[in-house]
């Protein structure tokens, strides 16, 4: 049975204790509705507050009788309080008439050592007076020496994990203590810039982009970036990267600062993108024919001029058709099958699409290259008769003049013999 004996509290029905030196006597309990706790008040013949384990079970009893006929009076976590100053009559003393309320408590936090963090305290009477509190803060169980205002500094403590709570008195009120709130201190992480942002001259609308790389000595935690453009702060996020589509033609000045948990903002480099209008291709020199054997490392090319800082992707056709993996401005012949093509190429830029002239491209099978310009006519040579033997008189006139001069000589050395 509960008696509603003021706003702050109720009493509960007499207990008995089983032991002790009033064993047999009856306690008076009262429960505070502010704080959600209970009050033993002593024997009520001797005022003694000896309550022992054997009476203790009944306030567990007590509590859940609260929770069922009074579940809106009840908070969480319970806990059980002897009142030492009770003077047996069993009325409420005036030295507690009034609820404590904490209106928050310390909450788990994360910081780096050094850093510039607190915990808090908000307490107040019933009553709303929030003045003539004490506080003490603990580390688990131990008092922290000189830590007695409601707010707790967190740069004072060094790297290592606490288990934090507050102990709140007030002379017009029961004691209480704050959840525990755990407080890990981590070293400070630092940030380091390993790649500054670069400079560079585009064209308006390309898709280009600058990038800064930084990491963190912890390399648990993501580092931000927050880009800024012409001192004008723009996005935050983990992407390292500033896309330059957008800017206006004119120069522009962009850097970023970098930031991570637990670790000091680090600025890059201040760096000037200038932006040019875009300008129509100029082709400097067209794709020409070429006549091939199939597997020369043979190539044809094309040469264009683009306004500063434009940037232009290329794509070979072969009789209409991509050739894949050709996207630079030179079309490499050593993979084409025999045949005949027509081949030209797309130059792309932000301004648009340009198409080169047609080039003939003829491959051969063997190693005759024919020469593409017309086949000459030849005449066909008419056959002519046998020319005859011709006498070589001077020759025989020659010979027989030998022989006569031999017969003579001849007929001379016989004559002389006889």
């Amino acid at each position: 049975h509960f008696e509603e004996v003021c706003s702050n509290y109720y009493r509960v029905s007499t207990m008995y204790s089983y032991s002790g030196s009033c064993e047999g006597k009856g306690f008076a309990y009262y429960y505070n509705k502010h704080t959600a706790q209970f009050y033993v008040k002593g024997c009520s013949e001797c005022g003694a507050t000896d309550l022992n384990e054997y009476t203790l079970p009944f306030v567990s009893d007590i509590k859940g009788s609260v929770e069922k006929d009074y579940p809106n009076a009840v908070g969480s976590g319970i806990t059980y309080v002897t009142c030492t100053t009770c003077n047996g009559t069993g009325g409420i003393d005036e030295d507690y008439i009034f609820g404590l309320d904490l209106n928050n408590s310390p909450v788990p936090i994360s910081v780096t050592a050094g850093q510039q963090a607190e915990l808090l305290v908000d307490v107040s009477l019933s009553d709303g007076t929030t003045t003539g509190f004490t506080y003490q803060w603990y580390n688990g169980d131990e008092i922290i020496p000189g830590a007695t205002n409601k707010v707790f500094d967190l740069s004072t403590l060094v790297e290592g994990t606490y288990l934090m709570k507050c102990k709140v008195t007030h002379s017009l009120a029961p004691t209480v203590y704050t959840r525990v709130a755990r407080v890990d201190v981590v070293a400070q992480s630092v940030i380091t810039i390993d790649t500054q942002l670069t400079g560079k001259t585009i064209a308006q609308y390309a898709n280009d982009s600058v990038q800064l790389t930084a990491t963190t000595s912890n390399s648990i935690n993501k580092v931000f970036y927050t880009w800024f453009v012409g001192g004008t702060e723009i996005e935050t996020t983990t992407r390292n990267t500033y896309n330059l589509s957008s800017l206006p033609v004119g120069t522009h000045s962009i850097y970023a600062v970098t930031s991570s948990k637990n670790a000091i903002d680090v600025t890059s480099a201040t760096v000037d993108i200038i932006v040019n209008e875009n300008l129509e291709i100029i082709i400097n020199i067209q794709p020409q024919d070429l006549v091939v054997i199939r597997g020369d490392d043979k190539s044809i090319s094309v040469s264009a001029n683009f306004g500063e800082g434009v940037q232009a992707s290329y794509q070979w056709y072969a009789n209409d058709e991509i050739v894949v993996g050709s996207t630079t401005n030179t079309l490499n012949v050593a993979n084409f099958a025999e045949g005949e093509y027509l081949v030209q190429c797309q130059i792309s830029t932000n301004s648009g699409n340009y198409l080169t002239k047609s080039a003939s491209l003829t491959v051969n099978k063997d190693d005759v290259i024919i020469d593409p310009s017309p086949e000459p006519t030849v005449k066909p040579v008419e056959p002519t008769e046998p020319t005859p033997d011709v006498i070589d008189f001077k020759t025989i006139s020659f010979v027989l003049g030998v022989i006569i001069i031999l017969i003579f000589l001849a007929w001379l050395y016989f004559k002389g013999r006889r």
